[in-house]
């Protein structure tokens, strides 16, 4: 979580399962619009996430 709080895009380095977790995934969103390409498909329909997008 502390880095995707400092730099989104360190999603890239995630394993799938937390890129299929909402609180890092929200976390990583709110730091970096960018993230949004590292983020599980399966998630991005989630309204919570999708209102960060």
């Amino acid at each position: 979580m502390a880095a995707v709080k400092q730099n989104g895009l360190a999603l890239e380095f995630a394993s799938q399962e937390l890129k299929k977790n909402k609180d890092i995934v929200k976390a990583a969103l709110q730091e970096e619009k960018g993230a949004k390409s590292f983020v599980d498909n399966s998630i991005l329909d989630d309204p919570e996430i999708a209102e960060l997008l």
